[in-house]
């Protein structure tokens, strides 16, 4: 049977509660009087399982690596991955005369994830990439390059902790019910 709307607004509120099920029933819309057998009763249906572990598989995939990988590719890409100056000649009252253009590359083919914005204008097309000194301190951070106040690091390892041990907690839950919906499905 499919999801509806609300049943996959419970997988999703589910996750956000900690996996606690009377209060992602209660903020799906369930009653608060049924909230409790209504969760215990969607827990049990096989496809709000697998939307579940599929919502946890997807979430999981936030890494510390990733979030790395993100940053040097902001921190490190230049406006110039993105266009070409080409040169060009026109000929105007019998003289021929050479200018440069810009001419943006296939940004299908390019990773953009360092573009904020693009827009086309009436001059051109404007790019505003993200900030790449703010994207360099925090992957300098994260890399323990700065020898600046000891406190600082401190709650930085401890943010890096705290999210290693909530993708930790995610994957025993993504294996606990991967195992319990091939249990139920077989």
């Amino acid at each position: 049977m499919a999801l509806t709307v609300r049943n996959k607004l419970f997988c999703i509120e589910y996750i956000k509660n900690r996996f606690n099920g009377t209060k992602a029933a209660t903020k799906a819309g369930y009653s608060k009087k049924t909230a409790y057998s209504s969760a215990n009763g969607l827990l049990k249906r096989p496809e709000v399982k697998a939307e579940i572990a599929r919502i946890l598989r997807e979430q999981a995939f936030i890494t510390e690596e990733r979030i790395e990988l993100e940053l040097a590719m902001i921190a490190f890409s230049r406006i110039t991955d993105f266009f070409d100056i080409v040169k060009e000649s026109k000929e105007i009252n019998g003289k021929e005369i050479i200018f440069e253009r810009i001419r943006l590359k296939n940004l299908k083919r390019l990773d953009t994830s360092a573009i904020a914005h693009i827009r086309e204008t009436r001059e051109g097309v404007h790019i505003r990439m993200y900030d790449k000194i703010n994207a360099l301190e925090k992957l300098g951070q994260i890399l323990g390059m700065f020898k600046g106040d000891s406190n600082d690091n401190e709650i930085i390892e401890k943010k890096i902790n705290t999210a290693n041990n909530k993708l930790k907690e995610y994957a025993r839950n993504l294996i606990q019910l991967d195992t319990t919906s091939k249990t139920i499905s077989e």
